[in-house]
């Protein structure tokens, strides 16, 4: 896994400055194997390829999308549970 911690970190957020600022504080306190995307369709194929231990979703991620935030919560857990 390669970070202090252990764990691979996913961060979704459509607004670039936010995902940017919060990825960069994730690699910066010890957790390097931090990604981030900005749109829900993305979310959905790095949750299997990357496998992420932890998933942060911004509240009101998608909602102009035909894929929402809702259905990337639901894909992670579906996977955590295999």
């Amino acid at each position: 896994m390669g970070s202090a911690m252990g764990l691979k970190v996913l961060i979704a957020d459509d607004e670039p400055i936010n995902l940017g600022l919060l990825v960069e504080y994730f690699q910066m306190f010890g957790f390097p194997d931090t990604v981030g995307v900005t749109t829900p369709q993305e979310a959905m194929e790095r949750i299997p390829k990357d496998r992420p231990d932890l998933v942060f979703l911004d509240i009101s991620f998608g909602e102009e999308e035909p894929v929402t935030g809702i259905d990337v919560l639901r894909r992670f857990i579906l996977w955590c549970h295999r």
